[in-house]
């Protein structure tokens, strides 16, 4: 027999596929595990507002991923209440879907927003930034030293002097600066 759904799952599916049976205003009442799966399923389906995402969050949030959202201030700013993700993915896909209309739209968050969400988060181990075209080298500055997974393909902008502000973080396993300005030999300067 394969998997059958649970009574809450099949009712968190419903609740959330019809966005006439809830407003943002009925999920700060929510314990944490019904707003991390309501989170988790929303993120992915629709369009989310920074109201809604602020009624979803709680203090134990670890991981957050709005890779499927069109990013804005609002959404960082949400998000910067808290100073103790593990991961971060804010990743920019170019793929056309629900979240987008027929013009592409894209992520219209500033440097001071990113650098606000970043400053502090001492926890910080992945961060996904791909596609994002507001990084600025302030920014990696502020990156914690516990980081150990770092995204920032597809960012305009991004160039060696970045790779400075790198040497600190000590963890790092995997970087990504596919399709941005690094060198080979700013590579080579950051492997020593």
């Amino acid at each position: 027999m394969g998997w059958c759904p649970s009574l809450l799952d099949l009712c968190l599916r419903t609740f959330v596929a019809d966005t006439n049976l809830h407003r943002p205003d009925d999920f700060w009442a929510l314990p944490p595990h019904l707003k991390d799966s309501i989170r988790e399923v929303l993120l992915k389906r629709k369009v989310v507002e920074p109201l809604e995402l602020d009624s979803l969050l709680h203090l134990r949030v670890r991981d957050v991923d709005l890779e499927d959202q069109v990013l804005t201030d609002g959404h960082l700013n949400v998000l910067a209440k808290y100073k103790s993700y593990r991961k971060i993915n804010l990743n920019q896909n170019l793929k056309k879907d629900f979240r987008r209309s027929d013009r592409e739209e894209v992520a219209k968050v500033t440097p001071a927003a990113l650098l606000h969400l970043l400053t502090a988060q001492s926890q910080l181990q992945t961060l996904f930034l791909r596609g994002l075209s507001s990084l600025c080298s302030d920014l990696f500055s502020v990156l914690p030293p516990t980081l150990r997974h770092l995204d920032v393909s597809r960012c305009t902008g991004i160039e060696d002097s970045v790779l400075l502000a790198l040497r600190d973080c000590n963890h790092l396993e995997s970087l990504s600066f596919a399709g941005t300005d690094i060198s080979d030999e700013g590579l080579c300067h950051l492997s020593q």
